[in-house]
C-alpha cells in the first residue's frame, strides 16, 4: 500500500526559509549607504532625524524657543552643525535684522521769518518784526515718531512816531513735545511733516530815542505754543523746512499800559540731520 506524501511536512518552505536574509541584506545596504554619506556630510545622519514642525523650524531642531534658538545660531555659526535645520528655516534666519549700531536721530537748524502780533493796536507799527534764531529737536524712538524739541527766536522791528525811534525787540525759548508722521522711504526721499507744541518764556523790550535821551521798558511772561511744519531731506544730513507757529498767554505790562505779545509766525528751516 502507497503512502500519500505529506507535501506539508516534506517539503521545505523556501519562502521562510530565504525572506529574512533578504530583509537582513537589504536593510545592511541602507544603512551602509546611510554611514557613507554621514561621513562625506558630516550631518546627514542628524539632518534625517530633525524634526521640521512648520513655523518652528529652529525650536524643533534646537529644542529651544524660536528667539532663543535663532539669536544662538546667530551668536555661534559653530553650533548650527550640531542642530541641522530644514531647508524651511533658512527665511527665519533670513529675516532676522541685523543692528548696524544705531544712533541718535534728530536735527537743529536755523530758522528766517516773520511773525505778526495780535493786538495791533498797541503794537501799531511794530507789529510785523523779521524773526531769526535756532530749533532743534532729538527723538525718543528709533523712527522719529516722538521727539523733545526747542526753539530759541529774536524777533525785531522798528517805528517812528511823532520824531521818536521805537526799537522793539522779542524773544523766546520754547520747549515741547513733537510728533511726527515720516512718509516715503528711510534710505531715501522721506518727508517729515510734524506737530508739536509745549510751554514758552517770551520777552519783549522797547526802547524809544527822543532829544538824545533813552527811554525803555521790559517785561517777561509765560505762555504756551502750538506749531506745525514739515521737513525736506536735501542730502544725508541737510534738510530745509516751513513751519508755522502761534503763541498765545503772553500777558506783559509795558509803560502802565496792558498788552500782550502773542503772534503767529511763520519761518523757513535749515538744518542738519543725524
Amino acid at each position: 500500500m502507497t503512502r500519500p506524501i505529506d507535501v506539508q511536512t516534506t517539503i521545505p518552505s523556501r519562502t521562510e526559509s530565504r525572506s529574512c536574509p533578504s530583509v537582513f541584506v537589504v536593510g545592511a545596504a541602507f544603512a551602509l549607504i546611510l554611514t557613507a554619506s554621514s561621513c562625506a556630510t558630516g550631518s546627514m545622519s542628524t539632518a534625517v532625524h530633525a524634526p521640521a514642525i512648520v513655523g518652528m523650524p529652529i525650536a524643533a531642531a534646537s529644542g529651544a524657543e524660536p528667539s532663543v534658538a535663532v539669536e544662538a545660531a546667530a551668536a555661534s555659526p559653530s553650533a548650527v552643525s550640531n542642530y541641522p535645520l530644514p531647508l524651511s528655516a533658512v527665511p527665519y534666519l533670513a529675516a532676522k535684522p541685523v543692528a548696524q549700531g544705531g544712533g541718535v536721530l534728530g536735527g537743529i537748524g536755523v530758522i528766517l521769518g516773520r511773525q505778526k502780533l495780535d493786538d495791533t493796536a498797541a503794537w501799531d507799527g511794530i507789529d510785523n518784526p523779521g524773526v531769526f534764531g535756532m530749533q532743534g529737536w532729538i527723538a525718543l524712538d528709533d523712527e522719529g515718531v516722538v521727539a523733545l524739541e526747542t526753539a530759541v527766536g529774536l524777533a525785531y522791528d522798528s517805528t517812528d512816531v511823532v520824531g521818536v525811534d521805537v526799537d522793539a525787540l522779542f524773544t523766546d525759548l520754547t520747549a515741547g513735545l513733537r510728533l511726527g508722521l515720516p512718509i516715503g522711504d528711510p534710505g531715501g526721499f522721506q518727508l517729515r511733516p510734524y506737530v508739536g507744541g509745549g510751554v514758552a518764556l517770551a520777552s519783549v523790550e522797547v526802547t524809544g530815542d527822543f532829544l538824545g535821551s533813552t527811554v525803555s521798558d521790559d517785561d517777561t511772561t509765560v505762555g504756551f505754543y502750538a506749531h506745525v511744519g514739515v521737513n525736506f531731506p536735501v542730502t544725508e544730513h541737510f534738510e530745509i523746512g516751513a513751519d508755522f507757529r502761534i503763541l498765545r498767554g503772553t500777558d506783559v505790562t509795558l509803560g502802565g499800559i496792558d498788552t500782550d505779545i502773542d503772534s503767529n509766525r511763520f519761518v523757513l528751516y535749515l538744518g542738519y540731520a543725524f
